[in-house]
């Protein structure tokens, strides 16, 4: 590690470590606690060798105050307001979220959270933020200009972790992702005067991902969700003596009987019936050896739940759009097959963050190997009309 880029970490370090107080101003400006013990080991530094979680950054960082930055504005800071909290709240209550949604729908959000400057936090967990700023777009763009600049420097953020969070990230992507971070961060020192640490490290992101990969393989948001069985072991079973002991042994056990199961997801499904394809309305499209095919509501693969009649699924790309399909019916016998519905993608709605949608006639048959992307995707109300919102890029298009 070269003296340039050791030098003002050694330096912040020492202003953090002279102050008693952890919690002091420099800590806070830096973003710093103390100096990591694994920087006695030789041949690693923290600033070269660990990639930044994309978690605490931007969904606990920059996404939330973004969204927090925005509503504030809207709500509070001019005079022409384009909608209420009172008309968010019930807004977002009564939105048609579906079933991959549900457990993550945002909380109340409450005026003294918006206008509390001392943290960025909007009392929402990780995943609320996540879905609340992935269909803020869809309720609220409607009653907003398209040159609203408070708007589109939000929108840029959003397109940040739609790259950030996705699995297959093409180089040329990155490079884009570099110039719409220093975008991004132009537009919103001139719009909100200054930054957090946390903003700051987006400046490294792309440079990660050249070296480690997609940050989605190091982000901390599936090991933290796995503290909750520990947690409802402490408060099940009342143990406050010795408490690390007591979860080292129960982890243990827990670990064995995990590995006497294969470790791979198990597949399931619901309730299997039997259709005779000579009855069934996509019989000439199924090519089964026997005259029965086996039909289920809903799947379980790879640990993406498919439920019919209520996702979409992305078959294809057609002049840079994705080209979805509506799930109708579950085939798991003789293989796997999914009967689905045309969809026509009409556009890419900019301004609102998602792709604008409408039903074909036609319909298809597709494998699971079909699919560009091993996910489902949710279709809601927009400008009376349809539209799918994404949480990632689809197949490297932002």
């Amino acid at each position: 590690m070269g003296p340039s880029v050791g030098a003002p970490y050694e330096n912040q370090i020492r202003q953090v470590q002279t102050s008693r107080d952890k919690n002091d101003k420099a800590s806070t400006e830096y973003g710093l606690n103390r100096e990591s013990c694994l920087s006695q080991l030789q041949s690693f530094h923290v600033l070269l060798n660990l990639p930044f979680d994309s978690m605490h950054c931007l969904l606990e960082g920059a996404l939330s105050l973004g969204v927090k930055k925005l509503l504030k504005y809207y709500l509070y800071e001019i005079k022409e307001k384009p909608f209420t909290l009172d008309w968010l709240n019930q807004t977002i209550l009564n939105y048609d979220f579906e079933y991959t949604e549900t457990r993550d729908k945002p909380s109340e959000l409450k005026e003294d959270h918006m206008k509390d400057d001392t943290t960025v936090s909007l009392h929402q967990s990780a995943c609320q933020l996540w879905l609340l700023a992935t269909i803020l777009p869809l309720i609220v763009s409607p009653l907003i200009s398209t040159e609203d600049a408070h708007w589109t420097n939000f929108l840029d953020l959003l397109e940040i972790c739609r790259i950030v969070f996705s699995v297959d990230i093409p180089r040329w992507l990155v490079t884009y992702l570099q110039d719409l971070i220093d975008e991004y961060l132009s537009d919103y020192i001139s719009l909100y005067a200054h930054l957090i640490p946390k903003q700051h490290f987006l400046i490294h992101f792309p440079d990660q991902i050249l070296k480690f990969g997609s940050l989605m393989n190091y982000m901390c948001l599936r090991c933290e969700s796995n503290h909750k069985y520990y947690k409802r072991l402490i408060s099940v079973l009342t143990a406050y003596r010795n408490i690390p002991l007591f979860l080292a042994r129960r982890d243990q056990l827990h670990q064995a009987y995990l590995w006497k199961k294969s470790l791979r997801h198990e597949s399931r499904c619901g309730p299997i019936k039997s259709v005779k394809l000579e009855f069934a309305y996509y019989g000439k499209l199924i090519h089964a050896p026997g005259p029965d095919v086996s039909e289920v509501p809903w799947l379980d693969l790879n640990g993406v739940l498919f439920k019919s009649e209520q996702c979409y699924i992305v078959v294809g790309l057609q002049d840079y759009l994705a080209i979805f399909a509506f799930l109708k019916n579950i085939i798991v016998n003789p293989e796997v097959a999914f009967v689905c519905q045309d969809v026509r993608t009409v556009c890419r709605n900019v301004h609102a963050s998602s792709y604008v949608i409408s039903f074909a006639n036609g319909l298809s048959v597709f494998r699971p190997q079909d699919m560009l992307v091993h996910s489902v995707f949710h279709a809601h109300s927009f400008n009376n009309g349809i539209a799918i919102v994404s949480k990632c890029c689809i197949v490297g298009q932002p």
